[in-house]
Parts: C-alpha cells; structure tokens; sequence
C-alpha cells in the first residue's frame, strides 16, 4: 500500500491506451481502500488455531476440523471480501425487515432468503471482486440506519450514522444515487403521509449535510451532488423540509394562530422560496453550472441503444430484463414479493413505507435494465420475508391465544386479576382502608380524565369505517365475540399452517437447487462459451493471451 495520496494521484499509462487514465480521480475508490484496510487490521492478528465443535462439522462437513486465523495476503483478502460482505448485506436485510415489522419470523426468513437468492449471489460470489460486493451491503445499512432514525422522535441522532453509511456507499459504487434519491423520495412522501415532524426534520437534515458533504470529498465525485440534474430532487426535499420547519416554528410560537393564517403563512413562505429559487436557477442555467443527465441515467428512460454513449450503448447489462432473468435471479421470491408488499399497507409505519417505494422504484428501474436486478434481491427477499412470516406470525399468535384462553381464561380476565392482584398490595392507612386524600385524589384523577376524554370526543371528527370497527372490538360486545371465536381461529390457523407447509415444501426446494446451481455457476466461470448455434466465442481467451506477451 502506498498511501491514500499516490492513490489518487496514480495514472495508468497502460489503461486507455494511448491515452492512458488517471486511476485516482476517475474510479470510486471503496472498494480498494476496504481491501487495504481489512489487509492491514489482519496483519496485527497473531497467527492461532481453533478446533473446530464436532456438531458444527456435522450440521457443516465442509468446515475444516481445524480452523485458522491470522494474517492473509492481499490478494486473498480480495477474494474473500464478496463473500464476506454477501454475509454483512443478509445481516442488513434483518435488521431493515425486523425494523420494519418488529417480527423475529418475517426478519429471520428474510435473511435466509437473501443468504441465497440469485440476486445477490451474482456479486457475492467469492472471487467476484467487483464494486457492487460491497455496495449492496452499503446499501442495506443505509437504508436500515435511515428507517432506524425515524421510529421515535428520540431516535434522529442515528441519522448522522446512516450519513456516514451512505459517504461510504458513494465511495463505493455509481448506484449511489439510486440511494439518495430513494431517500429523498421516502423523505417527500412523509409529508402527505402525515408522518413529517421535528424528528424527521432532523434525520433527513442532518442524513442529507453530512452525506453530501462526505460525498463531495470523494474525488471522483466532486461537485456533482450539488449540480447533477438527477441529484436535485433529494436537495429539493432537504429545501421543502427547512420551510416547513420554519412554518412548523412559527405556528408553535403563535399557538392561537388560526388555520387559515396557518394555511396564508405556509403560501407566503413557499411563494418567496420558490421565486429566489427560480432567480437563482435563472442566473445559473447560462454557465452551464448544472450539469447534464449521464448516459446510464438516460438509459433508463430511452432505449438502452440510444443513449449517445457508445460504451453504454454496447453493454448487454444494460437492456430491458425480460421474464427469463427475472425468474433466473428471483425465481418464487417475485411471486411472493407481491403479497408482501401489499401486506406492507397493514400497520404501516415509516419503515413500511420505505418498503412499499423501495419495491416500486427497484422493479421498474429493474424493468429498464438488467442490471439492477442487483438491487432487486434485497427487497425481493425482505417482501418474501414479510409475506411468509406475516402468515406465520398471524397463524401462531391465534394458536397460542387459543392455548392461553384454556390456561387462564381471556387476555382481558387476566388483566384484570393481575391488577385486582397489584391494588391489594398498595399501601393502606394504619386502620387497613384508603385515607380520605387518596379518595379525594383518585376523585380527581378520574374526573380530569373524563373531562379529557370528553373533550377529545368533541374534537374528534365523525369516525371513520376503521375507527368505528376498532372501536366495536374494544367494545364489551367485541370482545365477547372475539373470546368466543378463539377455537375457530385456532382451528383455521392450524389448517392454514399445515396447508402452507405441505404445499410450499415443493417451491422451497426447488428454489434451493436453482440458488445452488446459479451459485455453482458463477463460482465456475469459463473463458470459452459455445453459442446456439455451435460457434466457439473465445474472446476471454484471445485477450489472456495478448495480455501474456
């Protein structure tokens, strides 16, 4: 390793020939500068062996009975790296889904299928030492970080880490963009969603400084954050979310301000910013401040031939994916991807929300150009996940509802001893009963409540059909009913649960063979391949053996 400084000043005289290529400020250097310091840490490790547990060699007989550590050469870090973040990227899927939907079941299945899944197979193929082996595990933490920081208005503080994942994603891989801007996106849908506040506020502003800031610093990148066409939506959104903050500011400063004075305020702010946005744009547009969509952009909105790039143009990744390719790289999980992203809708939450438009945005941009069906495989298995353990998860829970209801009567009956239970061991007065001022305070409390619960009612607009149906469950009534079905419920559950076993067992089989051939396959790569019609390509060939004169 000779330094991060020659690195970026190193120029190839060889690459590009005659022209030659100045390596250090044309290539996104991630995925070099990870191989070097992974190289680095394992230099400091002493050498030792592990006996390897005989019950892991027989749930695994590949493993070795001896295992061992120590310093590896860098060479052979660059070939473990894919396989190694292949395992980071299926931890990132856990946690993306267990945030999403607070299941064990929907997060573990949804990591064993992104274990396998073509999709991420294709870049985390030991060996395939490519941008994109670490880019999707990039992506996956972005991602998880970003739909972390939003789950509580206490939570905004680890936006500044998912900043710091996504200034490694643009180090990493071009697809970066895919990635600001599925953010910007899910930040702008927040708003209409009802879901915008101070938190959120803060997460996207402090995601959307520090990212921006770490990728100008990458010098391949440079300036383009703040003058590429496609990378102005997101810093739309970070300007839309700083007026309404302001607007946000004023109204809580003037609490008696009416709605319509509210409705005039949030006009006039957006009006001024929309105009000194314009002058600005107006003032720059002739410098050619603003730079042009690239060619890989526009190959998602033309046909990939007429891009007017010819090395675009040329590259059969980057065509339409068609029926074949997606059954190749998805198999069933594009079936089930469909239920689970309906199933996305049920209680759904910011990082549901996220799913439902990172499933939209990665099947049509998929659509345009096979090659993102790299990034199709982690939502394809988080949406499988959500589908399998949703029905999982919903067939188990009336089962043991069922169970608890012969042990101990109804949820609602156990509450109600618990707290019968927890009011006998309060402190009494020294004659065994209540004073007069816990009375008196209990008086109070319970008519400040009622008084509370009065006025929300007034306030409270007429109920819609899914208020008026929760609210019927909450009921006396409702819940009798929902006591008295718990056998049928049971029942069904345990039917559904079987039915799904007996049948699903097939597709999960061969789903495994399928993963296991695409993996013998990429993991065996030919330099000779025969067409259909018999002639012998050997292209790769020819090209080695120049390279060895």
């Amino acid at each position: 390793a000779h330094g991060s400084e020659k690195f970026f000043k190193w120029f190839d005289y060889m690459s590009w020939y005659p022209l030659g290529r100045p390596v250090g400020t044309t290539i996104y250097p991630g995925m070099q500068f990870t191989a070097v310091w992974i190289w680095q840490t394992l230099k400091m490790m002493p050498k030792y062996k592990l006996k390897a547990p005989e019950l892991l060699r027989q749930a695994f007989p590949f493993v070795k009975a001896v295992l061992r550590f120590g310093p590896m050469s860098l060479n052979d870090v660059c070939v473990y790296i894919p396989a190694w973040f292949g395992s980071v990227a299926t931890l990132g899927v856990f946690l993306l889904t267990r945030e999403a939907t607070r299941s064990l079941a929907c997060s573990c299945i949804s990591a064993m299928i992104m274990a396998i899944i073509p999709a991420h197979l294709m870049r985390s193929i030991a060996g395939g030492y490519d941008n994109e082996s670490i880019a999707v595990s990039a992506i996956c933490f972005t991602f998880y970080l970003w739909c972390r920081s939003l789950r509580s208005e206490k939570s905004w503080p680890i936006a500044i880490l998912a900043g710091i994942s996504y200034i490694y994603m643009v180090a990493a891989w071009g697809g970066y963009i895919f990635v600001i801007n599925m953010i910007g996106v899910h930040a702008a849908a927040l708003i209409p969603l009802r879901m915008f506040n101070s938190s959120t506020y803060k997460a996207y502003t402090l995601f959307f400084i520090i990212g921006t800031l770490g990728a100008t610093r990458i010098p391949v990148v440079g300036w383009t954050p703040l003058k590429s066409l496609e990378q102005m939506g997101p810093f739309g959104v970070f300007i839309t979310y700083q007026l309404l903050e302001f607007c946000n500011y004023r109204i809580r400063k003037h609490k008696d301000m009416s709605w319509s004075a509210r409705v005039a305020l949030r006009i006039k702010v957006f009006s001024v910013a929309f105009l000194i946005l314009a002058a600005v744009v107006f003032a720059l547009w002739p410098t050619g401040y603003f730079g042009p969509l690239s060619s890989r952009i526009r190959g998602l909105f033309v046909k990939h031939t007429r891009t007017g790039n010819p090395l675009v143009d040329s590259v059969a990744e980057h065509q339409a994916a068609s029926d074949s390719a997606y059954w190749q790289y998805l198999h069933h999980c594009k079936t089930l991807s469909i239920l689970g992203w309906f199933l996305c809708f049920w209680k759904t939450n910011p990082a549901k929300s996220f799913i439902v438009g990172y499933g939209l945005v990665a099947s049509f941009f998929s659509l345009k150009m096979v090659r993102l069906l790299i990034i199709c495989g982690p939502i394809a298995s988080i949406l499988t996940g959500v589908a399998l353990g949703t029905i999982f998860d919903l067939c188990v829970s009336q089962v043991t509802d069922f169970l608890w209801f012969l042990a101990f009567g109804s949820s609602e009956e156990k509450k109600d001893a618990l707290e019968d239970e927890a009011s006998s061991t309060e402190p009494k007065s020294p004659e065994g009963k209540k004073t007069e001022k816990d009375k008196d305070k209990k008086g109070k409390k319970t008519a400040k409540k009622d008084n509370k619960d009065k006025d929300k009612d007034e306030d409270k607009d007429p109920q819609s059909p899914k208020e008026q149906y929760d609210k019927f469950w909450e009921s006396t009534e409702g819940k009798a009913l929902y006591r008295r079905t718990s056998p049928l419920r049971a029942m069904v559950a345990v039917v559904v649960l079987g039915f799904v076993a007996q049948t699903g067992r097939q597709p999960v089989v061969d789903f495994m063979e399928h993963a296991e051939t695409m993996a013998q396959g990429m993991s065996s790569p030919q330099i000779l391949f025969m067409t259909r019609n018999g002639q012998i390509v050997d292209d790769y060939k020819v090209t080695y053996e120049w390279l060895k004169k």
